[in-house]
């Protein structure tokens, strides 16, 4: 996508519109509020007393559709009884922008 196409599409959007930009939200200080509560309420399981995993299905939309994007390619750990995961240092550094590398 250049940067007309993005101009584009915005322009088909009402100007009220909210958007979230993906490693851009520390200049968005309403979204960046909102996505940081949503997502720190996603449970970090631990084995052994250090962050082994997320549940997918704990992380809230859109941002569980966002993150699985990001994952794919990457090993995901398989736990029994807990559905789809992804490991907590994906997880971790996806909140911080440097996911995938």
């Amino acid at each position: 996508m250049t940067v007309s196409d993005l101009i584009a599409m915005l322009r088909t959007l009402p100007p009220d519109a909210r958007v979230v930009v993906d490693g851009y939200e520390s200049g968005f200080d309403d979204a960046t509020d909102e996505r940081r509560a949503a997502l720190s309420a996603v449970p970090v399981i631990e084995r052994a007393g250090r962050a082994y995993y997320v549940r997918m299905a704990d992380i809230p939309p859109p941002w569980e559709a966002a993150f699985r994007a990001a994952l794919r390619g990457s090993a995901c750990p398989a736990i029994d009884g807990e559905g789809e995961c992804a490991y907590a240092w994906d997880w971790h550094d996806w909140l911080n922008g440097s996911f995938p590398r």
